[in-house]
């Protein structure tokens, strides 16, 4: 019998908003999406009644970020979505893969850019106000890392 032992490639070790390192400290609440679908990594704020959550805008502070749920699947097209008015996980302290937006140092103080979807430097009118920190570096534009909820 024989294995394959190498690789062409690094596989990838998770996805944006999938939770990462799975025995640090982490506190994961319950809400309800309002006013629309809501993707994966997304940075959220409260919304009009206490449980719900919109997305962050520029400048926001973020109370959280949407993570993944092996209670969902898929949609057809391979997105991962939380339809408006239903239930998702709001992570609030603990460790999350993301992708940057430029190249990003360990322990730097980071945003989210609802532009893109992806964090980095905090920039005025442009990102959140800082929500976390990178626990690992990034190279460049797309490359993921774990990001810290504080």
């Amino acid at each position: 019998m024989s294995a394959q032992t190498t690789y062409d490639q690094t596989p990838v070790i998770g996805f944006n908003g999938m939770l990462a390192e799975q025995f640090s400290l982490r506190q994961i609440d319950s809400g309800l999406v309002e006013g629309g679908n809501l993707g994966l990594g997304v940075a959220m704020k409260r919304g009009s009644s206490d449980g719900q959550y919109v997305p962050c805008v520029a400048d926001d502070a973020v109370e959280g970020v949407s993570i993944f749920s092996h209670a969902r699947e898929k949609q057809a097209d391979g997105s991962f979505v939380y339809e408006d008015k239903t239930q998702f996980p709001l992570l609030h302290k603990g460790r999350y893969y993301a992708v940057a937006n430029a190249a990003i140092a360990a322990e730097a103080d980071v945003g989210y850019d609802p532009a893109t979807g992806k964090v980095g430097a905090v920039v005025g009118a442009t990102t959140t106000l800082a929500f976390g920190k990178a626990k690992t570096s990034a190279g460049a534009d797309g490359d993921l890392l774990i990001i810290e909820l504080w």
